[in-house]
């Protein structure tokens, strides 16, 4: 796909590892499809990628703002 890039140029544009990319998308922070069933290679849209960025940058402006919804435990 033309506008899908790998975990690792994601990692390169985010200066992190592979690994926390995964990570990121077994969290579900990041949106990612496989290409070829269950075992293919990860790859994640630009889209995906501002979107991220985008939640990640109004986050650290505002701590108390999230644009996610959080699991919380009943005390």
């Amino acid at each position: 796909m033309k506008d899908s890039l790998s975990v690792r140029s994601i990692a390169d544009r985010l200066d992190t590892t592979p690994e926390t990319v995964r990570r990121l998308i077994k969290a579900r922070a990041i949106k990612a499809f496989r290409l070829s069933g269950d075992q293919g290679p990860w790859r994640i849209r630009e889209s995906a990628l501002d979107a991220y960025i985008a939640e990640r940058e109004a986050v650290r402006a505002d701590p108390w703002k999230r644009t996610r919804s959080r699991k919380t435990t009943a005390a």
